[in-house]
C-alpha cells in the first residue's frame, strides 16, 4: 500500500464494501422468515393473517415494548425478550402432551406452504397457541402493570400482538426449508425446544479469531512501514485560541448548551431506570410509573443520547466551517439559526409525541406524529424525515461554509475534501431511517434500522470525527498536512473496510440465513483492529499535548481525546468483540453484556468526542480568562470518567456476566425474568449502582457549570486576535 495510491484503495474499498453489504440486504430480502397469508386452525378456520401479524407488530412498536423487553434479542432487558418468553411457555404446553422427541419434532417441522403461503397448525400448535394468548392477557394485567407498563390497546390489538409473539416463536423454532437450522439460526438458546448452537455459529467464531489475529499483525505492520500517521512538525504557538470567533461561530454556543442541558436528563432518566430494577413500580417509594413508565423512560433516554451528541457534531461542523473556509459566508449565522430551529423542533415533537403515544393520549388522527417504537429510532416517520432534511441541510450550511477552501484543493481526497465528504456521509446515512416503518418485516427493518444505528452513528460520526481531528491538529501546526490526508485515507480504509460489512454482526439471528454470519463475522472481528491504532493515535496526542508545556490552550481537550482512546479500545473494543463472536452473541444477545459495551461505546467514545467539540470551541470562543483557575472542567472529567468506569466494570459487565452464565445453564428465557434480577448477588450489584450513577451526575452537572458559565464570556475582537482567512492560509500553505 505504501507503493500505490491510498486514495484509490478507499474508493475501491468503499464501492466494494457497500456492494457486499448491499448484497447482504438481497439475500436477507429473498431468505427473511415467511409470514403467513392465512394460519389456519383445526377446521381450516382462519387464525391470523399477514395484516393481523404486523397490526400486531405496529402494536408492540407503538407501546414501546422494546423499551421494557425485546424481540428476537433486540431491546431492553427489563421485561422478558418475548420470542424467548414464548417459546418457553409453547415448550410447557408441548411437553403436557407428548415426550421430549415428539416436542422437539413439533416445533422444527416446517408445515408452510411456500406457494398458497398458508401455514395450518397441528391439534398440539392450536393449542399451544390458546394457552399463549391466555398467558399474556394475565401477564399484561398483573405482570407487566407491576412493571410500570400500562399497555394501551383493545381487546383486538392485544390479540395480534400476542400473534405476532408467536410467529417470531415459530420463526426462531421452526427449521428452514431442507435445512438443519432455524429461520433465526437456532436462537433462542433453549434445549427444550431443540434450539443449540449451529455448527456455523462455532465455525465462524473460531475463524473470526484467527482473522483477528491476522488483521492485528498485516495492518500494524502496513500502519507502521507505510508511515500511515501524521508527520509531527515544529509548531509555534497554536494561534487558534486567538481567532477571532464569527458570527455563525458564536451562534454554536446554544447547540453546545443544549446538547449538555438533553445529556443532563438522558442521564437522570439513565439513574431512574437503574432504580427500577429494584424498585419496580415505585422511585424510591414515589409511584411515577403512571407519568413515567419504564418503557417511555427508557425510549426518551435513548433519543436523548443521539440528540445531544448529534447536536455536538452539527455545532463542530459549523464552528470548523469558517475556520477552513477562511471566511464567514454570507448569511451564515441566519441559516444557522433556522437549523438550530429546525433541530429543537424534531427533538421536543417527537420526544412529545412519544410522550403522547406511550402514555395512550395521541389521537389517531395525529398518529403520524407519534412514536414508530424501534429501539433508537423511537421518533416516528415524520420525525424522521424532518431529522432528514435538517441534516442535508446542515451539511449545505457547512460545505457552503468551506466552499472557498474546497474549489482551490487540488487534491479529492485532499483534507478539505475529506472533510466535505464526511459532512456529506452523516447527512446522507440517515436516509435509511426513512426505509422502514412499523409495519415493515422485522428482519428487513432490523437490516436498515442497524444501518442507521452502526453507519450512521458508529461509522459516519467517526469518520467525521477523526477528520475533524486531522484538521484541528493541522490548524494547531502539530501535523503536517500531507502526511495527516494519508494517515486519515488509511484511516478510513481500515474503518469502514471492517465497519461496512461488519454492520452485519447485528442481523445474526434476526431472521438472515447463515451466510450473514459468515461475512459478519470475519470482518467484524476485524473492527477491534482500528480501535486498536486509534489507541495507540491517543497516545500520540498525549505526547503532543506534554510537548506544548503546561500552558497549552487545548490540553482539556486532548484529555478528551485520550480518554476517547481508551474507550475506544476497551469500551468499543474489548467489549465489542467479546459479544460480536457469533457463539457468545447467541447466549448473550439482549443481556446485560450488551449494555456494556453500549454504555463503554456510546459514552466513552462519542459522548467524549462530543465533549472534546465543546471544550474546543468554547476555548476558541471564550476570553482566555474564563479558564484561569476554573476546575469545573476538570472535575466533570474526571467524575464522568470514573463514574463510568465503575458502571462498566463493578456493575453492568458483572450482571451480564451472570446472565451469560444462567443463559448456558437454564436457557435464554430465564435469563431474563424478574427472578434473575432478584437474586441476591444481582440485587446487591444493582443496588452499588447508585455510587457510580451519582459519581457520573455528578461529572454532568459540572460539565453543565462550565458550559453556562461561558455563556458571558464569549470574546469580542481584540487586538491580540487573528482572522481565519490569515490563519488557514498559513495553515494550507504549500510551506506545510
Amino acid at each position: 500500500m505504501k507503493n500505490m495510491s491510498v486514495g484509490k484503495v478507499l474508493i475501491a474499498m468503499l464501492v466494494a464494501s457497500f456492494t457486499v453489504l448491499l448484497y447482504m440486504g438481497t439475500i436477507i430480502y429473498r431468505e427473511k422468515p415467511p409470514i403467513p397469508l392465512k394460519v389456519l386452525g383445526l377446521n381450516d378456520e382462519i387464525i391470523m393473517t399477514a395484516d393481523s401479524i404486523l397490526n400486531g407488530q405496529k402494536t408492540t412498536l407503538n407501546n414501546q415494548l422494546t423499551d421494557y423487553g425485546s424481540i428476537l434479542g433486540h431491546g431492553a432487558y427489563y421485561g422478558p425478550d418475548f420470542t424467548a418468553e414464548s417459546v418457553h411457555q409453547l415448550v410447557l404446553s408441548y411437553q403436557s402432551k407428548m415426550n421430549k422427541e415428539s416436542v422437539i419434532k413439533e416445533f422444527k417441522t416446517n408445515t408452510f406452504d411456500s406457494k398458497s403461503r398458508v401455514l395450518k397448525l397441528s391439534a398440539t400448535q392450536y393449542k399451544g397457541l390458546s394457552e399463549l394468548e391466555n398467558y399474556y392477557k394475565k401477564q399484561i394485567k398483573t405482570k407487566w402493570v407491576d412493571d410500570g407498563v400500562n399497555l394501551k390497546a383493545s381487546d383486538a390489538q392485544i390479540k395480534d400482538m400476542i400473534h405476532y409473539f408467536w410467529w417470531t416463536a415459530w420463526a426462531a423454532t421452526t427449521n428452514r426449508p431442507n435445512q438443519k437450522y432455524t429461520y433465526t439460526n437456532n436462537w433462542p438458546y433453549d434445549v427444550d425446544a431443540g434450539n443449540n448452537v449451529s455448527a456455523d455459529t462455532i465455525l465462524w467464531s473460531a475463524l473470526s479469531v484467527g482473522i483477528l489475529i491476522l488483521g492485528i499483525g498485516i495492518i500494524t505492520l502496513l500502519y507502521f512501514r507505510g508511515k500511515f500517521y501524521g508527520k509531527e512538525i515544529d509548531a509555534k504557538k497554536s494561534s487558534l485560541s486567538d481567532l477571532t470567533p464569527t458570527n455563525s461561530q458564536k451562534k454554536t454556543l446554544k447547540y453546545f448548551l443544549l446538547a449538555v442541558i438533553l445529556f443532563l436528563v438522558q442521564s437522570l432518566l439513565g439513574g431512574y431506570m437503574a432504580h427500577a430494577y429494584v424498585e419496580t413500580n415505585a422511585f424510591y417509594g414515589i409511584e411515577l410509573s403512571s407519568i413515567l413508565p419504564f418503557n417511555l423512560a427508557r425510549g426518551l433516554h435513548l433519543q436523548l443520547a443521539i440528540f445531544w451528541i448529534a447536536l455536538c457534531f452539527l455545532g463542530m461542523g459549523i464552528f470548523m466551517a469558517p475556520i477552513i473556509g477562511g471566511k464567514e459566508q454570507k448569511f451564515q449565522g441566519v441559516l444557522v439559526d433556522i437549523l438550530f430551529g429546525a433541530v429543537v423542533l424534531v427533538a421536543v415533537g417527537s420526544m412529545v409525541g412519544e410522550v403522547f403515544t406511550v402514555l395512550g393520549h395521541m389521537p389517531e388522527s395525529l398518529a403520524f406524529l407519534g412514536s414508530d417504537g424501534w429501539e433508537y429510532m423511537e421518533l416516528g416517520y415524520f420525525w424522521r424525515a424532518l431529522l432528514f432534511s435538517g441534516l442535508l441541510i446542515w451539511a449545505f450550511i457547512v460545505i457552503r461554509g468551506v466552499w472557498p477552501r474546497l474549489v482551490l484543493e487540488k487534491e479529492k481526497l485532499g483534507l478539505v475534501h475529506l472533510f466535505s465528504y464526511a459532512t456529506a456521509g452523516v447527512a446522507l446515512a440517515y436516509g435509511a431511517s426513512l426505509l422502514f416503518d412499523a409495519k415493515t418485516h422485522v428482519t428487513i427493518a432490523e437490516y436498515w434500522r442497524w444501518w442507521v444505528i452502526h453507519l450512521w452513528v458508529e461509522g459516519t460520526f467517526e469518520v467525521f470525527a477523526i477528520v475533524v481531528m486531522g484538521v484541528i491538529f493541522v490548524a494547531m501546526g502539530l501535523l503536517e498536512i500531507k502526511s495527516t490526508v494519508r494517515a486519515l485515507q488509511f484511516q478510513i480504509v481500515i474503518l469502514l473496510g471492517s465497519g461496512v460489512i461488519g454492520t452485519g454482526h447485528h442481523l445474526y439471528f434476526t431472521g438472515s440465513p447463515s451466510i450473514i454470519i459468515a461475512l459478519a463475522a470475519c470482518f467484524s472481528a476485524l473492527e477491534v483492529v482500528p480501535l486498536c491504532l486509534l489507541c495507540v493515535e491517543a497516545w500520540d496526542q498525549y505526547k503532543s499535548m506534554k510537548g506544548q508545556g503546561v500552558d497549552f490552550a487545548y490540553k482539556n481537550v486532548f484529555y478528551c481525546l485520550i480518554a476517547v482512546g481508551f474507550w475506544n479500545f476497551f469500551g468499543a473494543g474489548v467489549l465489542g468483540f467479546i459479544i460480536n463472536q457469533p457463539v457468545i452473541s447467541y447466549f448473550e444477545m439482549g443481556s446485560w453484556l450488551t449494555a456494556a459495551h453500549a454504555h463503554g461505546a456510546m459514552m466513552g467514545v462519542y459522548g467524549f468526542l462530543s465533549i472534546a467539540m465543546i471544550v474546543f470551541a468554547m476555548r476558541t470562543l471564550l476570553k482566555a480568562s474564563y479558564f484561569e483557575n476554573n476546575n469545573a472542567f476538570t472535575h466533570a472529567f474526571w467524575a464522568m470518567n470514573i463514574g463510568l468506569f465503575l458502571m462498566v466494570c463493578l456493575v453492568i459487565l458483572p450482571i451480564g456476566s451472570l446472565q451469560l452464565a444462567t443463559s448456558v445453564e437454564s436457557g435464554f428465557w430465564f435469563a431474563r425474568t424478574r427472578e434473575f434480577y432478584q437474586l441476591a448477588s444481582v440485587n446487591a450489584l444493582l443496588w452499588f449502582r447508585i455510587v457510580p450513577d451519582t459519581i457520573f451526575l455528578y461529572g454532568v452537572l459540572r460539565l453543565l457549570q462550565f458550559v453556562l458559565g461561558g455563556i458571558w464570556s464569549i470574546k469580542d475582537k481584540e487586538e491580540n486576535t487573528v482572522e481565519s482567512d490569515k490563519m488557514m492560509n498559513l495553515v494550507f500553505s504549500d510551506k506545510n
